[in-house]
């Protein structure tokens, strides 16, 4: 994982890097020193803030005959960080999602005396590399991305049954494929702001992805300090990923030829048929919450 972080950090850095320079090779005879449409080079940093819950269908345990115990995990914080150079109507982008929350319930219907304590984790780490094409119309009050990309993938889970006893389900996934989608930005007023036109965008974007994917799964149960039983199986799926995010973009002031753009939206993905075990029922994974963004357009 640590590499896997130091190359996408380092795609990211050429991202941005190459936009700069792009900027910096613009003629002034051409255009003007903030690089207008004209000069038809263009790039964009971004950083968001993910306020997210994760969800899932088989997250609980059933007793002999005394009920069902489950953990419902909680909203928690991530992060996304991308960057995107355009050049005329094309682009290249790249961003990386990082996920990681833990839940613990202490509750447990009154046959279990005391509760039991259940724990869930997930580490969700995702890396989208992709290449957009750019339609403005009716005047740029509307703008059309349609792109496809690759996308690699790697959510750990744990999930810990801890009483007299413990029981503990780990899952390890992997996976890599490919994506398309749709991004839309749509034009709804024009605030004037201390003589300033300030932008107010409806955006939203749309995608769909198939993975290959490995997905290793253990299951450990620990009576007292001894091992009784170990399960180890490993798997090799093709899943679907499904995204959706819709949310409103405000636009700033250009000082120094750097657009800021504040945006904030709601983000749902859906990730089908991973399993905890070899249960022959199709287990979904779902995320999905706040999203609050600050980019800066150069």
């Amino acid at each position: 994982m640590k590499k896997s972080l130091v190359l996408v950090l380092g795609l990211l850095l050429m991202c941005i890097t190459s936009g700069a320079f792009a900027i910096q090779y613009c003629d002034d005879n051409v255009c003007d020193p903030c690089c207008d449409p004209c000069c038809d080079i263009h790039a964009i940093v971004y950083g968001d803030y993910l306020y997210w819950k994760a969800c899932r269908t088989d997250l609980d345990y059933s007793g002999n005959n005394t009920g069902t115990l489950y953990v419902n995990p909680g909203f928690d914080s991530g992060w996304r960080v991308g960057g995107r150079v355009q050049r005329c109507a094309w682009d290249l982008g790249v961003r990386y999602t990082s996920y990681d929350s833990t839940k613990e319930n202490h509750e447990g219907p009154p046959a279990f005396q005391p509760a039991a304590l259940f724990s869930y984790e997930i580490d969700f780490d995702v890396v989208d590399i992709e290449v957009g094409y750019n339609l403005h119309l009716d005047c740029n009050q509307a703008h059309l991305r349609p792109f496809v990309g690759a996308k690699l993938a790697w959510i750990d889970e744990i999930f810990i049954r801890k009483d007299t006893d413990t029981d503990t389900d780990k899952a390890f996934f992997k996976g890599y494929g490919l994506y398309a989608g749709l991004e839309g930005n749509f034009l709804l007023h024009q605030a004037q702001v201390c003589n300033n036109c300030i932008p107010i965008s409806l955006v939203g974007r749309g995608s769909v992805a198939i993975l290959d994917s490995t997905s290793h799964q253990e299951n450990i149960f620990l009576a007292g300090s001894t091992e009784t039983t170990s399960l180890r199986t490993e798997q090799c799926i093709f899943i679907s990923v499904l995204e959706v995010f819709a949310g409103i973009d405000i636009g700033g002031t250009t000082c120094y030829c750097v657009t800021p753009h504040f945006l904030v939206g709601y983000e749902a993905q859906i990730w089908g048929n991973k399993r905890f075990d070899d249960a022959d029922e199709l287990v979904w994974i779902g995320l999905g919450g706040l999203v609050v963004r600050l980019s800066l357009e150069y």
